[in-house]
């Protein structure tokens, strides 16, 4: 069996203190989220199961891989406000995506933290800063 691959050439990032619109964060070359609803099985004597009930939230946990395109006092991760940035920040909005221009294709999600973050440079070599978040509360297909 052959299997297909789904090309998104277009990946943008969206990113705001929660209550803020959210903005465009450059340099990023790749977004993975991974989603987890906690189900439970419902059982109905002398006939087997029935149905599949959420038992929580669903939540999600995003890793963004990005090229460093502003210096420390424009990066929006590190100083975004007052407060020392996005990085102690709770976060709101929305991963975009598609082959299409403009980006057909993304969700968009209410409240957010960022949990890692990391960067990386070497002589001759673009730097990286690369982080995760772990994402939670209301979340909906759409690039708002």
């Amino acid at each position: 069996m052959a299997l297909s691959r789904v090309p998104t050439f277009n990946q943008e990032v969206y990113l705001a203190e929660r209550g803020n619109d959210p903005e465009k964060l450059y340099g990023v070359q790749s977004f993975e989220a991974d989603w987890t609803l906690p189900l439970s099985v419902i059982n109905a004597g002398g006939y087997g199961i029935i149905s599949n009930t959420p038992q929580g939230e669903i939540a999600g946990t995003v890793n963004v891989s990005r090229l460093v395109t502003e210096s420390g006092k424009n990066d929006p991760l590190i100083q975004y406000s007052a407060g020392g940035g996005l990085l102690e920040q709770p976060l709101t909005g929305f991963f975009a995506y598609g082959t299409v221009d403009p980006i057909d294709q993304g969700f968009t999600f209410d409240s957010a933290r960022v949990t890692s973050y990391s960067s990386a440079a070497s002589v001759g070599a673009v730097a990286s800063s690369d982080f995760s978040l772990d994402v939670y509360g209301t979340m909906m297909s759409g690039t708002g």
